[in-house]
Protein backbone atom coordinates (compact mmCIF):
# COMPACT_ATOMS: atom_id res chain seq x y z
CA UNK A 1 0.00 0.00 0.00
CA UNK A 2 2.70 2.51 0.92
CA UNK A 3 4.46 3.54 -2.23
CA UNK A 4 6.55 6.03 -0.27
CA UNK A 5 8.35 4.38 2.64
CA UNK A 6 9.78 7.69 3.87
CA UNK A 7 6.45 8.60 5.49
CA UNK A 8 6.82 5.92 8.17
CA UNK A 9 9.21 7.83 10.45
CA UNK A 10 10.56 11.34 10.81
CA UNK A 11 11.64 13.73 13.54
CA UNK A 12 9.86 16.95 14.43
CA UNK A 13 13.27 18.67 14.25
CA UNK A 14 13.08 18.17 10.45
CA UNK A 15 9.96 20.38 10.22
CA UNK A 16 10.20 24.14 9.71
CA UNK A 17 9.03 25.50 13.11
CA UNK A 18 7.68 28.77 11.68
CA UNK A 19 5.59 26.98 9.04
CA UNK A 20 4.42 24.49 11.67
CA UNK A 21 3.24 27.16 14.09
CA UNK A 22 1.51 29.19 11.35
CA UNK A 23 -0.36 26.16 10.02
CA UNK A 24 -1.32 24.86 13.45
CA UNK A 25 -2.46 28.26 14.73
CA UNK A 26 -4.90 28.69 11.83
CA UNK A 27 -6.61 25.40 12.63
CA UNK A 28 -6.39 25.96 16.38
CA UNK A 29 -8.19 29.30 16.06
CA UNK A 30 -10.97 27.71 13.97
CA UNK A 31 -11.43 24.94 16.52
CA UNK A 32 -11.25 27.36 19.45
CA UNK A 33 -14.09 29.40 17.95
CA UNK A 34 -16.30 26.29 18.03
CA UNK A 35 -16.65 25.30 21.73
CA UNK A 36 -18.02 21.85 20.78
CA UNK A 37 -14.71 21.02 19.09
CA UNK A 38 -12.49 21.99 22.03
CA UNK A 39 -13.26 18.82 24.01
CA UNK A 40 -12.28 20.54 27.28
CA UNK A 41 -8.82 21.58 26.10
CA UNK A 42 -7.26 24.93 26.97
CA UNK A 43 -6.09 27.10 24.09
CA UNK A 44 -2.46 26.14 24.72
CA UNK A 45 -3.27 22.41 24.86
CA UNK A 46 -5.31 22.71 21.68
CA UNK A 47 -2.45 24.53 19.93
CA UNK A 48 0.00 21.83 21.06
CA UNK A 49 -2.34 19.13 19.74
CA UNK A 50 -2.68 20.95 16.41
CA UNK A 51 1.09 21.33 16.15
CA UNK A 52 1.55 17.58 16.70
CA UNK A 53 -0.81 16.77 13.85
CA UNK A 54 0.46 19.46 11.53
CA UNK A 55 4.05 18.25 11.88
CA UNK A 56 2.91 14.94 10.36
CA UNK A 57 0.90 16.73 7.65
CA UNK A 58 3.89 18.86 6.67
CA UNK A 59 6.07 15.75 6.53
CA UNK A 60 3.57 14.01 4.26
CA UNK A 61 3.39 17.06 1.99
CA UNK A 62 7.20 17.09 1.78
CA UNK A 63 6.88 13.49 0.53
CA UNK A 64 4.46 14.05 -2.33
CA UNK A 65 1.11 14.31 -0.56
CA UNK A 66 -1.02 17.35 -1.29
CA UNK A 67 -2.59 19.78 1.15
CA UNK A 68 -6.37 19.49 1.34
CA UNK A 69 -7.58 23.10 1.47
CA UNK A 70 -11.04 22.30 2.82
CA UNK A 71 -11.81 23.34 6.40
CA UNK A 72 -10.65 20.76 8.98
CA UNK A 73 -9.27 18.50 6.26
CA UNK A 74 -5.64 17.39 6.17
CA UNK A 75 -4.05 15.94 3.03
CA UNK A 76 -4.58 13.93 -0.14
CA UNK A 77 -2.41 10.83 -0.51
CA UNK A 78 -0.45 9.89 -3.63
CA UNK A 79 -3.69 8.54 -5.17
CA UNK A 80 -5.71 11.69 -4.30
CA UNK A 81 -7.58 9.94 -1.48
CA UNK A 82 -8.48 12.14 1.49
CA UNK A 83 -6.41 11.39 4.59
CA UNK A 84 -7.00 12.55 8.15
CA UNK A 85 -3.77 12.65 10.15
CA UNK A 86 -3.64 12.03 13.90
CA UNK A 87 -0.61 12.13 16.18
CA UNK A 88 -0.30 11.23 19.86
CA UNK A 89 2.49 11.20 22.40
CA UNK A 90 3.48 7.60 22.97
CA UNK A 91 3.37 7.82 26.77
CA UNK A 92 2.84 4.08 27.19
CA UNK A 93 1.34 1.19 25.21
CA UNK A 94 -1.85 1.38 27.29
CA UNK A 95 -2.19 5.15 26.79
CA UNK A 96 -1.64 4.82 23.05
CA UNK A 97 -4.15 1.97 22.74
CA UNK A 98 -6.84 4.05 24.48
CA UNK A 99 -6.02 7.15 22.41
CA UNK A 100 -6.25 5.16 19.18
CA UNK A 101 -9.50 3.43 20.19
CA UNK A 102 -11.14 6.72 21.24
CA UNK A 103 -9.95 8.49 18.10
CA UNK A 104 -11.24 5.77 15.79
CA UNK A 105 -14.63 5.84 17.52
CA UNK A 106 -14.82 9.64 17.14
CA UNK A 107 -13.70 9.47 13.51
CA UNK A 108 -16.24 6.74 12.74
CA UNK A 109 -18.99 9.02 14.04
CA UNK A 110 -17.72 11.90 11.87
CA UNK A 111 -17.56 9.65 8.81
CA UNK A 112 -21.11 8.35 9.35
CA UNK A 113 -22.36 11.92 9.84
CA UNK A 114 -20.69 12.98 6.61
CA UNK A 115 -22.27 10.08 4.72
CA UNK A 116 -25.72 11.10 5.98
CA UNK A 117 -25.09 14.83 5.53
CA UNK A 118 -26.99 16.92 3.05
CA UNK A 119 -24.63 19.89 3.38
CA UNK A 120 -21.87 18.41 1.22
CA UNK A 121 -19.50 17.73 4.13
CA UNK A 122 -17.04 14.98 3.28
CA UNK A 123 -14.85 13.04 5.63
CA UNK A 124 -11.60 11.19 5.06
CA UNK A 125 -11.44 7.68 3.65
CA UNK A 126 -8.12 6.98 5.39
CA UNK A 127 -6.69 7.87 8.79
CA UNK A 128 -2.95 7.86 9.43
CA UNK A 129 -2.00 7.57 13.09
CA UNK A 130 1.47 8.57 14.26
CA UNK A 131 2.91 7.91 17.71
CA UNK A 132 5.44 10.47 18.92
CA UNK A 133 8.40 9.62 21.12
CA UNK A 134 8.10 12.15 23.98
CA UNK A 135 11.88 12.12 24.54
CA UNK A 136 13.31 12.77 21.09
CA UNK A 137 10.33 13.89 18.95
CA UNK A 138 10.47 10.96 16.53
CA UNK A 139 7.17 10.22 14.81
CA UNK A 140 6.42 6.61 13.88
CA UNK A 141 3.47 5.64 11.71
CA UNK A 142 1.43 3.31 13.93
CA UNK A 143 -1.00 2.44 11.19
CA UNK A 144 -3.16 3.42 8.28
CA UNK A 145 -6.87 2.88 8.84
CA UNK A 146 -9.19 2.48 5.86
CA UNK A 147 -12.95 3.07 5.80
CA UNK A 148 -14.70 -0.22 5.05
CA UNK A 149 -18.24 1.19 4.86
CA UNK A 150 -18.91 0.67 8.58
CA UNK A 151 -15.73 1.56 10.46
CA UNK A 152 -12.07 2.42 10.05
CA UNK A 153 -10.08 -0.79 9.88
CA UNK A 154 -6.31 -1.09 10.16
CA UNK A 155 -4.63 -1.88 6.85
CA UNK A 156 -2.59 -5.00 7.61
CA UNK A 157 -0.50 -4.76 4.45
CA UNK A 158 1.56 -1.82 5.76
Amino acid sequence: MLSNMSIKTFNVKDIDPILLKERAKKECDQIWNNPNSRRGRSYNKLLADCMQGHAAEIHLIKNGYKNNPKKYMDVFDLNDITVDVKAFMNKSPAYSAVAIRNTLAREKDKKLQSINSTNGFEYAEHIYIYLIDPIDGTYALEGIYLWDGKKFKKNVSD
